[in-house]
């Protein structure tokens, strides 16, 4: 698993949360290792149990630790991290400026609470990154992703990635434009509800996971290596040699 701190890769070593007392506060003469009660629902009581696992972070410039939260009701298990309430957004490089960065940070931000409305916002930045850097002036996120897979100049990894997150999802539900038929200069811009997704939780992560892949093929790695070429020059320009053309 990752660190909803740091991100690293850590090994999911749980332990168990003990109590001693029942859900009505009173002592009981051995530890539980979970809540067992029941709630009400319909005519019917339903029983609930709920467990609380930790664990420290084995990253040594972390060792944060980690509660993860299981409620199980009929018979059912429901997961969740209980702290950090949020996992903390991943690095983005400093060459990815506003509104890229602001737009990517507000996605993550909101993963947890509204995989939804993530998901809007990444295909949304999708789109402008794809208009911004690779001249896709199309209609929509859909026509973008189809110019960009189309191009084989583009690395198979990154072509393959969006062709599958083009499949998977409604591309009608980014923020988009559409002009009025025949000879009106009119807009309209999309209802809230074209623009609310069925995104799980995994596949806003995942669309965010090739936001930043992209950010760094479009904008960090031409940058880093414009700059490291530039280096070079003056070494070579410094021992005499002639540029390289």
């Amino acid at each position: 698993m990752k660190c909803p701190f740091c991100h690293h890769d850590i090994a999911a070593a749980w332990q168990q949360l003990v109590g001693i007392t029942d859900h009505l506060g009173r002592n009981i003469p051995q530890f539980q290792v979970q809540l067992q009660t029941s709630v009400l629902r319909g005519q019917t009581r339903v029983p609930v149990n709920v467990m609380a696992h930790w664990l420290q972070c084995q990253n040594p410039e972390c060792q944060e630790i980690v509660v993860q939260i299981t409620r199980t009701e009929a018979s059912k298990p429901e997961s969740w991290i209980a702290l950090p309430k949020r996992s903390a957004a991943p690095v983005i490089d400093q060459l990815v400026t506003n509104p890229f960065r602001q737009d990517y940070l507000e996605a993550w931000t909101i993963l947890e609470d509204s995989p939804k409305m993530s998901a809007v916002l990444s295909r949304r930045i999708l789109a402008d990154l794809l208009k911004t850097y690779d001249s896709a002036t199309q209609y929509g996120l859909k026509a973008r992703i189809d110019s960009f897979v189309a191009n084989t100049h583009h690395p198979s990894r990154l072509r393959d990635n969006l062709h599958y997150l083009r499949e998977i999802a409604d591309f009608g539900a980014h923020t988009q434009i559409q002009a009025t038929p025949a000879t009106a200069t009119a807009i309209t811009p999309p209802s809230l509800e074209e623009m609310v997704i069925n995104a799980t939780r995994e596949e806003a992560e995942w669309t965010l996971k090739i936001v930043a892949d992209l950010f760094d093929y479009f904008i960090v790695a031409p940058q880093k290596d414009e700059a490291l070429r530039k280096a070079m020059d003056e070494k070579i320009k410094a021992a005499g040699r002639k540029p390289i053309r």
